[in-house]
């Protein structure tokens, strides 16, 4: 999301219907928001038949239906909605106006896989098939929340492309990363949940690990990789190894002052004995 006219005209304009939505603005390719009690930003804007055929219109760029029937969005938001889509055969005044189901959303960034033709609709008679000419999408309602939205994509479902993805052992919340060569860059984790991030995992540079640890916004763990840290040193340690037998330093605040008062290293392999006199 980079411009204003990636959600179409009616979110500059008093026409209903009304955007609904405060506070917008574009910054470093994020839509953001604060909605109102009925927000609506049209994905596809709709066509008008008495103007001229136009710009980035359903008139010009119908979705074919039957091809395109996922959609997938990456956002966040700071409740618990329910988001509709809603959608038009020709125009938004052809009396062919249908909403979907409900999605549940959750609060902080996700990625939002939904099967159109799968979810279904509540109130109209036009099923997500054939040409498409308008499409809304509603991500919440009543209350006001905090939106921020990433990247929007209409998407074919092709069977030979999808995976699935298992594991055992462990219950719970899991992130997935997808990876295309082999080797990670960069991990960015919330792994509480609440829209923040509170770990850092790397391999580019010194720094293999930044972590929140008990999610309170300050960082109280920091891994280093020895062989790139500059500034290491044996000091205060009893024993006296080259920097070569070291793989990481370990830095922790373990009294949640602010201060690393701790350090701790892992060696690359087992130690030879030392005598001290």
């Amino acid at each position: 999301m980079n411009e204003r006219t990636d959600f179409g005209w009616f979110l500059h304009g008093s026409d209903l219907p009304s955007p609904d939505v405060n506070n917008v603005s574009f910054a470093s390719g994020i839509f953001s928001a604060t909605t109102g009690t009925s927000p609506n930003l049209f994905l596809l804007e709709t066509g008008n038949p008495e103007a001229a055929s136009l710009g980035k219109t359903g008139f010009n760029h119908p979705i074919d239906a039957d091809f395109y029937k996922l959609v997938a969005i990456r956002m966040s938001i700071d409740g618990s909605p329910q988001a509709v889509f809603g959608w038009n055969r020709n125009n938004l005044w052809d009396g062919t106006q249908s909403s979907s189901n409900v999605i549940n959303l959750t609060p902080g960034w996700r990625t939002y896989l939904v099967d159109l033709s799968a979810l279904g609709i509540r109130s109209g008679s036009e099923h997500w098939n054939g040409l498409i000419r308008s499409l809304q999408f509603a991500p919440s309602y009543l209350n006001p929340y905090s939106l921020a939205i990433d990247w929007i994509r209409l998407v074919d479902v092709n069977p030979s492309l999808c995976r699935q993805v298992t594991w055992s052992g462990f219950a719970g919340a899991v992130d997935l990363y997808l990876d295309t060569d082999g080797t990670t860059k960069a991990e960015h984790s919330d792994l509480n949940k609440d829209g923040k991030v509170d770990s850092y995992a790397g391999e580019s540079g010194p720094v293999v690990r930044y972590a929140d640890t008990n999610f309170d916004g300050k960082i109280d763990l920091v891994i280093e990789r020895v062989d790139l840290v500059k500034d290491f040193s044996m000091k205060g340690y009893d024993e006296v190894f080259p920097k070569s037998k070291f793989l990481h330093r370990i830095r922790e605040d373990q009294n949640r002052d602010g201060k690393l008062e701790t350090e701790k290293l892992t060696a690359l392999g087992t130690l030879p004995a030392q005598t001290h006199e």
